[in-house]
């Protein structure tokens, strides 16, 4: 049987601790609003720190930075703890820049900024429902270990990811099928034989290299292993090229070459299985990494996720609902709260309306993050640099919505 154990009451409530949710908990506590961020894991980061997606891409377009803001003080605070070399030219070419972190120190960081700003956090609980009256949400039921809690604010930011409270509040979505990704970190790793390697052989490349400068290492195909890869495990999805991504240390290199097919995102016994796959597949992977890619033959894994990762499972449908043509077209707004880069395209942007964020049937709900973008926008480790940038714009709306109530 379920127990009410309390009910707590906040200005503002963010689900979700990942880099939007943070940004958006920062964002509305700068404002003077006691805020509370509920999140499922014990610690926080998102798909940046449970399925390793990075570098972050997205900073940059045309060569200027267009994502400034609290992921700026971020990635400046991890630069300062030596948890990330900052912004660098991006060797594969996908955007202008990366920006390669510790996903360790990154949870650090996110947490002392939360603290720092009064923030309070609730971890290891899950979101059950939202409790409507009329076009408002009255209350989020969650679950603790002790039991459920009731929790009533006069703003809510849905910072999922799937916009799991949108759609308990009615809201309408658009289904996106993307298969799971799983990466895993090798250490060991020769790179200077990768990189001659690659060198020698640029027809097995799309793209990639190292930024010679900094040492970062990008490299996304050798098309003859990635054949080979494909033949001994038919269960994956089809792919044309494995990817690997150098991280702030000297021989580790973060690996993407498991990627399962459709996996429903709401269905506990399809993400059993597909974690189950994950898992044994990634020593299969290690294991011919080191019998056939160059630079590997000492190498080991250092550590796996978590989790695996869903690029877009679901889009929420706002009073504008962003679409793929939107994207890439860059189609201008009024009313634009971030501007953001096109992964894939360096000298391309797409703007996020105010009118994205807002789902048309709730008054006081605020979805922000993967959950407003279609899949092109998601096309590289989330585009989390948008994420975050639309998660302070998300816990700003919310104050500006609350101060127009009060005055």
């Amino acid at each position: 049987m379920r127990r009410l154990i309390r009910t707590e009451h906040y200005d503002v409530v963010v689900v979700g601790g990942g880099p939007a949710g943070v940004c958006a908990a920062v964002a509305s506590a700068r404002r003077g609003l006691n805020t509370l961020l509920v999140e499922q894991y014990g610690f926080l980061g998102g798909m940046a720190t449970t399925a390793y997606f990075q570098p972050w891409r997205g900073f940059h377009s045309y060569g200027k930075q267009i994502v400034n803001g609290i992921a700026q003080e971020i990635v400046g605070r991890l630069q300062n703890m030596n948890g990330s070399p900052g912004h660098v030219i991006d060797p594969g070419g996908v955007s202008f820049s990366v920006t390669p972190f510790d996903p360790e120190m990154l949870k650090y960081v996110l947490q002392e900024f939360l603290l720092e700003e009064k923030v309070t956090l609730l971890f290891h609980t899950q979101f059950l429902n939202a409790e409507k009256k009329e076009r408002s949400i009255a209350s989020l039921l969650v679950h603790c270990r002790e039991g459920d809690v009731r929790l009533e604010a006069r703003f809510f930011i849905d910072a999922t990811g799937n916009g799991n409270v949108a759609v308990s509040c009615g809201a309408d979505v658009v289904a996106h099928h993307s298969p799971v990704s799983y990466r895993f970190v090798m250490t060991n790793v020769d790179t200077n034989a990768l990189i001659e390697y690659f060198q020698k052989n640029p027809h097995e490349f799309s793209n990639g290299g190292t930024n010679n400068e900094r040492r970062h290492l990008s490299v996304k195909g050798f098309s003859s292993l990635t054949k080979m890869w494909r033949d001994e495990s038919p269960e994956l999805s089809a792919f044309d090229s494995i990817e690997l991504d150098g991280t702030i240390r000297t021989g580790e290199i973060i690996v993407s070459m498991i990627h399962l097919p459709v996996v429903s995102a709401e269905d506990v016994e399809s993400l059993t299985k597909a974690e189950l796959r994950c898992q044994q597949l990634a020593p299969r992977a290690a294991e011919f990494l080191v019998r056939r890619c160059p630079g590997f033959s000492s190498a080991r894994i250092l550590v796996t996720p978590p989790q695996f990762g869903f690029h877009s499972v679901r889009q929420v449908c706002g009073k504008i609902t962003i679409t793929d043509t939107d994207v890439m077209s860059e189609r201008s707004f009024s009313n634009v709260m971030a501007t953001c880069a096109v992964p894939g395209r360096m000298k391309a942007v797409f703007q996020i309306p105010r009118e994205a964020m807002v789902p048309p049937a709730v008054d006081n709900l605020i979805v922000t993050g993967r959950a407003i973008f279609p899949p092109t926008a998601l096309f590289s480790t989330n585009n989390q640099p948008a994420s975050m940038r639309l998660g302070e714009a998300a816990g700003a709306l919310a104050a500006e919505r609350i101060h127009d109530k009060s005055n």
